[in-house]
């Protein structure tokens, strides 16, 4: 029932058949009842041509004066009435004979004329199946007659003309041939349609399928609307052919590479696939520019370009997060984009590479050369896209995994370094010891105005800033605990002077603007000793 063979043999033969009973009750019945009616109507004229004969006599008899029942020679009045009846008679036996017709008269229950040679018992027959005065049909011995029974109460007589309808046989072979030729002519309009059909649908249909179930592309002609069908098979085909052979190009290409070398390949494949130049590129946190991972243009691959993506349609495509397409005069739209002008863009297709948190990461496009893209191409695009943004992901991870890694053993150095800067500052701290001591005990012995007792208060205060050193050098190795106290900043620079003066150099001019109400902070003294000391030196050094 699936077949279109089926679907249009079964219409077309419901359709002639009712075509065919239309015809047989609307038209070929009507006519056959015409034609029965036109039977019936001309036997009755014959009828009433044999009533008229009757009836003719009987005015000529009447006007005649001889028919009044008198017993004046009786017998010459009946005589001539028989005669004038036989006369009748013979008129209608003539009458008869000329329009082929058979029958009898009654007078009373006696038969007084009979032809065509029926047996004494038809006329009590047709007594008693044929009404008067009406045309009606009757079988007997296996034929058929058209029967008319007519009374002519005059004399008594009861006229019943008879006419086989074999008679009529050429007018029924006309009906006969009617409705055969009718038939005949359906039968064949049914067997045409169905041949004409079965051409101009059936026939192209299984042209265009029969190379489908082998694989191959149709390549029909002939009736423009299934050529078209077929043309449009065939572009699908080879477009679904070439969209498969991409995809396996990529797939082959992420199953075998990664990072840069698969990223290279896939701008590379897509260059070759749609004839035009293709980029990959990462876009900044700013949504505004973007570096450039991998170009393919002019058949040369380029990497590490910084592009803006202002005035691109590449802003579009990051800024409204969905594919853009445009297949001429690219450049003309986007007039402040000088790399667009440079390489004389086309076309263009993009596609926003999205993160797992919805972000634009980066973009992939390809430009160049006027190009219609299919819904294929689109396709083929964002399957790439999916992939590529895949790939970033991971090279994130691994970026990301490698930054901890790295971090891992920074803090791992650190923790080395603390140990050792613990264990040197000590060892430090011991010999600081003997140095303030010594410097305690020379500055007891000194008088106050001894000119090298100033010399002496500036190596025990050098040792004591050495010592605060030491604490931070234990703190970092997390052997000393931080003691913070209260500070004011303005004293604490002014402490630190002559010792930045000789740690910087005479030759480097020192300038110390203290700000006027400076809150106290509390604070590590060494630490932010530290901090003053880092920022001059990295001041020295700048």
């Amino acid at each position: 029932m699936n077949s279109i063979s089926v679907r249009i043999i079964i219409p077309v033969i419901i359709i002639t058949l009712l075509i065919g009973l239309g015809l047989y009750f609307f038209v070929l019945r009507s006519v056959s009842e015409f034609t029965d009616k036109q039977i019936k109507e001309g036997f009755s004229y014959m009828a009433l041509d044999i009533y008229r004969i009757c009836d003719e006599s009987l005015n000529e008899l009447l006007q005649s004066g001889m028919a009044a029942d008198v017993k004046i020679n009786g017998k010459v009045n009946e005589k001539v009435k028989r005669i004038k009846k036989g006369l009748t008679i013979g008129m209608i036996e003539d009458y008869m004979r000329q329009n082929d017709l058979k029958g009898f008269i009654m007078e009373g229950d006696k038969g007084v004329f009979s032809t065509g040679g029926f047996p004494p018992e038809f006329p009590e027959l047709i007594d008693k199946t044929v009404k008067e005065n009406t045309v009606s049909t009757m079988w007997y011995e296996g034929k058929k007659y058209y029967v008319y029974h007519m009374p002519f109460p005059p004399w008594k007589w009861h006229v019943v003309l008879i006419k086989e309808a074999v008679e009529y046989a050429a007018l029924i072979n006309k009906m006969k041939f009617a409705y055969g030729a009718t038939a005949f002519i359906l039968l064949l309009s049914t067997i045409l349609i169905i041949y004409f059909l079965h051409r101009a649908i059936k026939m192209p249909i299984d042209r265009i399928i029969t190379p489908l179930k082998k694989g191959e592309k149709p390549a029909y002609k002939g009736i423009s609307e299934f050529e078209y069908l077929s043309d449009n098979i065939r572009q699908t085909m080879e477009s679904l052919r070439g969209e498969t052979k991409m995809l396996n190009n990529i797939y082959h290409i992420a199953a075998s590479k990664r990072g840069e070398e698969f990223l290279d390949e896939v701008v590379i494949t897509i260059a070759r696939m749609f004839g035009l130049n293709s980029l990959i590129a990462r876009v900044d946190p700013d949504g505004e520019t973007a570096n450039v991972i991998t170009m393919y243009l002019d058949g040369e691959l380029k990497r590490g370009m910084k592009v803006s993506l202002k005035g691109t349609p590449c802003e579009n495509v990051v800024n409204k997060k969905h594919m853009a397409i445009i297949e001429k005069d690219v450049y003309k739209h986007f007039p402040s984009s000088d790399f667009l002008k440079s390489v004389k863009a086309d076309s263009y297709i993009g596609f926003a590479i999205f993160g797992r948190k919805g972000n634009a990461i980066g973009i992939l496009n390809a430009f160049g050369r006027h190009r219609i893209f299919t819904e294929s191409d689109m396709k083929v695009f964002q399957t790439i896209g999916q992939m590529v943004a895949t790939e970033l992901e991971v090279l994130d991870e691994e970026r990301s995994r490698e930054e901890m890694w790295e971090q891992l053993l920074q803090a791992q150095k650190m923790e080395a370094v603390g140990r050792l800067a613990g264990g040197v500052a000590h060892d430090f701290n011991n010999i600081l010891s003997a140095i303030t001591g010594y410097a305690e005990l020379a500055m007891r012995k000194m008088e106050k105005d001894d000119p090298l007792r100033r010399n002496i208060e500036i190596i025990h205060k050098s040792a004591n800033r050495a010592a605060t050193l030491t604490q931070q050098l234990l703190a970092f190795s997390r052997k000393q605990i931080i003691k913070p106290e209260v500070l004011n900043l303005n004293t604490l620079i002014n402490d630190m002077m002559k010792m930045l003066k000789r740690l910087i150099g005479e030759d480097i001019k020192i300038e110390i603007l203290q700000g006027g109400g400076l809150w106290n902070i509390k604070a590590d003294r060494g630490q932010i000793e530290q901090v003053l000391m880092n920022l001059a030196i990295n001041a020295m050094d700048a």
